[in-house]
Parts: structure tokens; sequence; C-alpha cells
């Protein structure tokens, strides 16, 4: 590693440092749910996806209707 590299990673940090920390806080997220979603049965899975599908297209309707208007619009 050279000199400027050494500078550079001290002023702007490791990436692959910052990345581990990101995926890091995705996984502390899945475990706190993960003895909850176990426990299901396989119906209760089919449920838990359904409402996960709600919750998708509601959070994406805006985004949706303007993709929607932005094709008519061509």
């Amino acid at each position: 590693m050279s000199f400027l590299d050494k500078i550079l990673k001290g002023f702007l940090g490791d990436k692959n440092a910052k990345d581990l920390k990101e995926v890091k806080k995705v996984v502390a997220k899945i475990k706190a749910v993960e003895a909850s979603i176990q426990q299901l049965s396989d119906d209760g899975l089919r449920q838990k996806t359904a409402e996960f599908k709600e919750k998708l297209k509601t959070a994406t309707a805006s985004i949706s209707s303007q993709v929607e208007t932005a094709k008519r619009a061509n």
C-alpha cells in the first residue's frame, strides 16, 4: 500500500469496513425477528408473505402511479 493510499484511507476510511458495518446492521435486524419467523407453520409463512406483499404494494403505490403516468406520457 502506498503512502498516498494510507493517507486517503486515514481521511476517507476503509470502504470494506464501512460496507461491513452496514451489513452487520441488516444482520442484527434479521436476527431480531428470526426466532418469531422460525416458529411459524407453513400456513403462517404464507400469511406473513401476503402481509409483506401488501406492505410493499402500499409503500410503492405512489411510485407505481408515477411510472404508469410516465409510460402514458411517452
